[in-house]
């Protein structure tokens, strides 16, 4: 066995299973108890150095006994994890030279000894049952739902030594790994310091497939330096159903986007088309929906694309993409202004519209988007704005015909990425002809190049719930 760390230690773990080197033993039957019981709760803590989950409450003590502990049981004391910084390796132990994303260490210490203090200079003081898991290579792969019962509450423990209470059937995960035949064993050490040699190993070598996902909420944690990415809700995201809830919401109501009075101006703004609405009698508002009571006034229309119409938008469905997605942005009228929202968790309520372009070259075009595509050879350079009739946003009640959206808590898609935003995608997409598509893309940014893509990559769901209404909630 090749040691680490201390040269006079030859019972060191991590190791590479090497097949070659294994003996194959008829053990008794290996026997866990109480992992998954749904009595008491599970507590969950950021340690600064890993996560840690006890079981804790009104529950019997799970523990683990058969197998290589031959007749001494093993009383659970916590669950901690391994990762790396990328999908390919994170895991301690390899097996025949492959690495894992991920493994999880579930540590029992021997009741002969009494409690876990006094097992640390013990060659059977600890037993350790380890699962690897693994990030399936289609970054679409659907995330784990049992192992979601953890990752759905890391964004509570951002910060080091926080703790938070999940489910107490948050390790029922483990009996897939368990399922399979057979496990490895050895006898090495634990793998932080001071490495003492007192474990038992028992890895299962089947691996619990995750989703990209579900690995990456573990690297956004924050460790004792401060360090990591404290952002858990940004945008866009794809809106998969393995993540919607369906839920029923009170009435979503737009007001003043039709008015045929007052004036709307376009403008390139180097990066985008920009559309405000001007001189209103009544100024445009959307309330109501997941909005509760507030009311939020808009701000401006925005459009994302790219550089083909079979991806553009920001936002997908199902892994579904759309070729342009126009952003309605509205502001919170309970904080004054807009500028006093950015820091606000719901300052901010975008209605988002995704555009499909449908047919071949020559086909019609859609004559509501027309009020906007046909004006946008005027405001080819940057800077440039024109005024155009108020009715230029007709498309919305197109989209709005149908029922359904979706709703999430997000963050702006341009820097600096404030998480600020409840999202509203209306499910039901606008279609528009290939040369209203290319219109967009024909007007040039600061250096006189054309714009042919504008639109955030797509980030991690990490946990959050979405919400679909499927009522006609729109009016």
């Amino acid at each position: 066995m090749q040691c680490a760390g201390d040269s006079s230690k030859w019972g060191q773990s991590p190791v590479d299973i090497d097949d070659n080197h294994v003996l194959r033993v008829e053990y008794p039957p290996l026997t866990m108890s109480g992992h998954w019981n749904q009595e008491g709760y599970a507590n969950i803590k950021n340690t600064g150095s890993t996560v840690a989950i006890t079981l804790e409450g009104n529950r019997n003590p799970a523990s683990i006994r058969g197998g290589p502990l031959t007749d001494d049981v093993y009383e659970f004391s916590e669950v901690v994890f391994r990762w790396g910084s990328s999908n390919c390796k994170g895991a301690e132990h390899t097996l025949n030279g492959t690495w894992f994303t991920m493994e999880a260490q579930i540590i029992h210490f021997n009741l002969r000894y009494e409690e876990i203090e006094k097992c640390w200079d013990k060659r059977d003081g600890l037993a350790i049952c380890s699962y690897f898991l693994q990030v399936y290579q289609l970054p679409a792969w659907d995330e784990h739902p049992l192992f979601s019962k953890i990752t759905d509450n890391l964004y509570k423990i951002t910060e080091p030594e926080s703790t938070a209470k999940i489910s107490p059937n948050c390790l029922s995960w483990m009996r897939q790994a368990c399922q399979t035949p057979g496990y490895y064993s050895y006898s090495g050490s634990i793998t932080t310091w001071p490495y003492y040699e007192c474990a038992t190993w028992i890895i299962f070598p089947e691996p619990v497939r995750i989703s990209e996902n579900q690995a990456q909420c573990f690297r956004m944690l924050r460790n004792k330096q401060g360090t990591g990415l404290p952002k858990w809700r940004q945008s866009p995201i794809d809106l998969k159903p393995t993540n919607t809830w369906t839920q029923k919401f009170p009435p979503l109501l737009l007001t003043g986007y039709w008015l045929k009075k007052g004036k709307a101006t376009m403008t390139n703004t180097g990066k985008t088309v920009n559309i405000e609405l001007l001189d209103q009698s009544t100024d445009p508002y959307l309330r109501g929906g997941p909005l509760s009571e507030d009311e939020f006034k808009l701000k401006n229309v925005q459009f994302r694309w790219g550089p083909s119409d079979s991806q553009g938008a920001e936002h997908s469905i199902n892994s579904v993409w759309y070729s342009m997605e126009a952003q309605a942005l509205h502001w919170n009228t309970r904080y004054g202004s807009l500028e006093k929202c950015y820091d606000k968790s719901d300052g901010i309520a975008i209605l988002s519209y995704l555009m499909q372009v449908v047919g071949c070259k020559g086909m019609p075009d859609n004559p509501t988007v027309a009020r906007v595509t046909d004006h946008l050879p005027r405001i080819k350079k940057m800077g440039s704005s024109i005024t155009v009739t108020p009715d230029c946003l007709w498309w919305i009640l197109q989209a709005c015909a149908a029922p359904g959206y979706f709703t999430y808590l997000g963050s702006l898609t341009v820097s600096p990425y404030n998480e600020c935003v409840i999202w509203i995608i209306i499910s039901h997409a606008i279609k528009i002809s290939s040369r209203q598509m290319d219109a967009f893309r024909n007007i040039y940014d600061y250096k006189w190049d054309p714009i042919v893509s504008n639109y955030r990559p797509q980030q991690l769901c990490c946990g959050r719930r979405i919400l679909y209404a499927t009522d006609c909630s729109i009016v």
